[in-house]
């Protein structure tokens, strides 16, 4: 496993390095225009081949002497089919309904792979449990599916999904399921080393990497959830807080406005912070905040409600504080 783990951080590396060209190949440059695509300069978008290639020979690999061979075949798979509807969106720019489509189709043949996939029970760390019974499937499919498009929204400042990722990666490691062990140690190094060229500007993530990247959190986190006691539901939905959140509010006052869900805005969180923070820090603080979060719910679980509360508290607090800086400076 210590040479799998080598190679895939030498192809990691090696596909960041060659980013421009690579790039230019495929036909993956992003351009600025001015208006929400403000970098100063084309950018690759080649981070997800970064992550894809590595990942899919890993899942690939460790199938073939793991107990659950079935999970990372699956993994494997739609990682590379994540991969290339992103892919497909960064090059032809995909209508919302045609992505909206080609996931629901990916995720329904993912989850159909394996039942382990399935959220048939939700354990909370109030020590009570919801049975899905019959909505388990359709919960499943919608949770997957809304967290791949909440996780793409956060794709908007250099190092925040990948940041996001590895900070999700770690945690699941620490609860220690050892089927997942070997494929998370390697992803954190994939996702450490393409971090480091993202922040350097050298390559964005694309849709591309956001799409395969919400895939296998997907799955480890459905994975783990049902493979791992102390793992709860609603300490999950504290880790994954800031994206989901984020999304479901996007959506809320989209419809509000009249506008598609799908539609692109200037209305993220890390947009609002950007209004309140010099923009160096923005970043660093949404990490700061996911990982202190994610670390509460381990070292005291039994208090994983509160700081659900607490989390939610503060991010409506940034908004209504933003909005209000907002609109006194438009005023």
């Amino acid at each position: 496993m210590y040479l799998a783990l080598i190679l895939a951080i030498l192809a990691t590396l090696s596909i960041c390095l060659f980013a421009r060209p690579l790039a230019i190949k495929l036909k993956v440059m992003d351009f600025p225009d001015g208006g929400r695509k403000r970098h100063k300069t084309p950018t690759p978008l080649i981070g997800g081949l970064a992550i894809t290639v590595p990942m899919f020979g890993v899942g690939i690999f460790i199938s073939t002497d793991s107990s659950i061979a079935g999970i990372f075949i699956a993994l494997a798979v739609a990682v590379a089919g994540a991969f290339l509807i992103g892919f497909a969106d960064d090059r032809h720019d995909l209508s919302p309904t045609i992505r909206l489509f080609l996931t629901f189709v990916l995720c329904l043949g993912v989850l159909s792979n394996d039942p382990n996939l399935i959220l048939g029970i939700l354990h909370f760390s109030f020590e009570s449990s919801l049975s899905m019974g019959r909505w388990a499937w359709p919960f499943t499919l919608l949770a997957v599916i809304g967290f791949i498009y909440a996780f793409n929204m956060t794709d908007g400042m250099d190092g925040l999904a990948i940041g996001q990722a590895l900070i999700w990666s770690i945690l699941l490691l620490i609860f220690g399921d050892n089927d997942l062990r070997w494929f998370l140690i390697i992803l954190s190094g994939v996702l450490a080393v393409t971090l480091c060229f993202n922040m350097a500007k050298r390559l964005f993530l694309g849709d591309s990497g956001a799409y395969a990247l919400s895939i296998i959190l997907c799955v480890m986190l459905i994975r783990s959830h049902g493979n791992v006691a102390e793992l709860r539901s609603d300490m999950i939905f504290v880790w994954l807080l800031i994206p989901v959140l984020d999304c479901l509010r996007l959506i809320v006052t989209r419809i509000a406005r009249g506008t598609s869900p799908l539609s692109p805005d200037n209305g993220h969180l890390h947009h609002h912070l950007s209004s309140l923070l010099p923009n160096v820090f923005v970043v660093p603080a949404i990490l700061v905040f996911i990982a202190c979060g994610g670390v509460l719910t381990i070292i005291m679980p039994e208090q994983t409600i509160i700081w659900l509360v607490i989390s939610i508290a503060i991010y409506f607090t940034v908004i209504v504080v933003a909005e209000r800086k907002r609109h006194a400076e438009s005023g």
